[in-house]
C-alpha cells in the first residue's frame, strides 16, 4: 500500500487532480447529501466516495507538509471497510491493490460527480483511417480512465479478401519484466607500495562470467596504473 501511494502521489496529474479537489466539479447541488463534493449513497456499511475522499486528504497532507499518521490510519480504515480482502496487516500484491484503488476511485468519481467528463477516445493514426472494423467503445468515464486507461488493438487480416478485423481490450497498467543484470559490482582494496604506502578501496563492475584478467584490467583502468605484481 505504501509503495502504491508513493507512486500515485508522484504521478503529477493524478496528485494535482486530488490535491486541488478538481473532482468536486464546478457546481454542487445543495439538496443532495455530499462530503467534500462527492455524493454519498449509503447502502449497508459502504459509502460511495469515502475512499477517494480519504485518498485526497492523504495526498493533500503529503504535499502540504501536514501529514500525520492519522491520515494513513483513516485511509487504511476506509480501504478495509470497502475491500474486505485488504483488512488487517497481511502482505498483498502491490499491483492488485493498485488496480483495486484505481477502479474504486473511478467508481467514486462516476457516482460523485454528475458532470464527469467522458473518456477520451484514443488517437488513431492517419494510416489507420482506412482500416475496417469496430471502433473502440466509448462510454461515460472518469479522470482515472482519461489518465491511465488505454487499449490493446488486436488485428486479424483475412489472407483471401484482405479484410481486417480489429478488436480493442482496455487496460489500466502493463506488467513489464525486470531486466536481468549483466554485470556485478566488486569492491577491491588497492595497496600502493613505496615511500608513502597507502591503500584505497574502489568499486568496479565486471561481467557476470568474467575472469580475473578482466577484473585486473578494470582495476587498472580505474586506478590509471599498470599492474607490476600478481593479483
Amino acid at each position: 500500500m505504501n509503495a502504491i501511494l508513493q507512486c500515485l502521489s508522484n504521478t503529477e496529474l493524478f496528485a494535482e487532480y486530488l490535491v486541488l479537489e478538481h473532482y468536486k466539479g464546478d457546481e454542487q447541488e445543495e439538496d443532495k447529501p455530499k462530503t467534500n463534493g462527492l455524493l454519498l449513497h449509503k447502502k449497508g456499511p459502504l459509502a460511495k466516495g469515502e475512499v477517494t475522499e480519504q485518498l485526497s486528504g492523504l495526498m493533500r497532507a503529503l504535499w502540504t507538509f501536514e501529514y500525520t499518521p492519522q491520515h494513513s490510519r483513516d485511509f487504511k480504515n476506509a480501504v478495509s471497510k470497502n475491500a474486505i480482502q485488504f483488512k488487517g496487516n497481511s502482505q498483498h500484491d502491490a499491483q492488485e491493490f493498485l488496480l483495486w484503488l484505481l477502479d474504486r476511485v473511478h467508481e467514486d468519481l462516476n457516482t460523485g460527480n454528475p458532470n464527469s467528463r467522458p473518456a477520451i477516445k484514443p488517437p488513431i493514426e492517419e494510416d489507420d483511417q482506412s482500416l475496417e472494423g469496430p471502433s473502440p467503445p466509448l462510454s461515460a468515464g472518469s479522470f482515472v480512465q482519461e489518465l491511465f486507461q488505454a487499449q490493446y488493438r488486436s488485428s486479424l487480416t483475412c489472407p483471401h479478401c484482405q479484410k481486417q478485423s480489429n478488436t480493442f481490450d482496455p487496460f489500466l497498467c502493463i506488467s513489464l519484466p525486470i531486466p536481468l543484470p549483466h554485470t556485478r559490482p566488486l569492491y577491491v582494496t588497492v595497496v600502493y607500495q613505496g615511500k608513502y604506502s597507502h591503500c584505497m578501496r574502489i568499486g568496479v563492475a565486471v561481467p557476470l562470467n568474467s575472469t580475473v584478467y578482466r577484473l585486473r584490467d578494470a582495476v587498472s583502468r580505474e586506478t590509471r596504473s599498470p599492474w607490476t605484481s600478481s593479483f
